[in-house]
C-alpha cells in the first residue's frame, strides 16, 4: 500500500485512508498506533476525532460523510463490540455506499481486532446477539435499517 502522490496534478483523494472503529474497543490503543503508523509512511488519514468535534447523533452527519467519499482506502477496524453502535453500523453502510458510487475505485479493508472474521460472517457469537437487540429495537420503527 503506497501513499497519495502529492504531486499528482489530478488529485482524486483528499485522503489515502478512511478508519471506521468503535472507539471504546480500539480508540486509544489499536487505532491511534495504526494511524501514527500510517502518518509516518506519508499516507493521509481523515479519522472523524481528529478533525471535528464527538457527538452523538441518530445520523451520520455530512462532514462524516464526505470524509468516507474522499478516501480512497477505507478500513473497518471491526472489535468484539463493533456492531452495537448503531452508528458504526450507520458508517459501514454508508462505506459500502460510497465504494460502490464510486465504481469500485475505493478499496475496503477490514481488520479484525479480537473477533473472529466468521463471527461477524455468519452473525455468531456478540455479533448474534447484537444484530437480535437491533432487530428487536427497530422492529416497529425501521427495521429495513437494520438489514443494510
Amino acid at each position: 500500500m503506497q501513499p497519495h502522490n502529492t504531486n499528482s496534478t489530478n488529485e482524486l483523494w483528499k485522503y489515502d485512508a478512511y478508519l471506521s472503529f468503535r472507539r471504546a474497543d480500539t480508540g486509544n490503543n489499536f487505532t491511534d498506533h495504526l494511524r501514527s503508523n500510517l502518518h509516518q509512511r506519508g499516507f493521509r488519514v481523515f479519522r472523524y476525532d481528529d478533525e471535528f468535534p464527538r457527538r452523538r447523533e441518530d445520523y451520520l452527519p455530512p462532514w462524516l460523510s464526505k470524509g468516507i467519499e474522499e478516501s480512497k482506502i477505507l478500513q473497518i477496524l471491526f472489535s468484539e463490540n463493533y456492531a452495537s453502535s448503531a452508528w458504526c453500523l450507520d458508517e459501514l453502510v454508508k462505506i459500502l455506499e460510497s465504494r460502490d458510487s464510486q465504481a469500485g475505485q475505493q478499496i475496503i479493508v477490514p481488520i479484525f481486532y479480537k473477533v473472529r472474521p466468521s463471527d461477524i460472517r455468519h452473525q455468531k457469537g456478540s455479533y448474534a446477539q447484537v444484530f437480535a437487540y437491533h432487530e428487536e429495537l427497530y422492529k416497529d420503527t425501521n427495521l429495513e435499517k437494520v438489514s443494510r
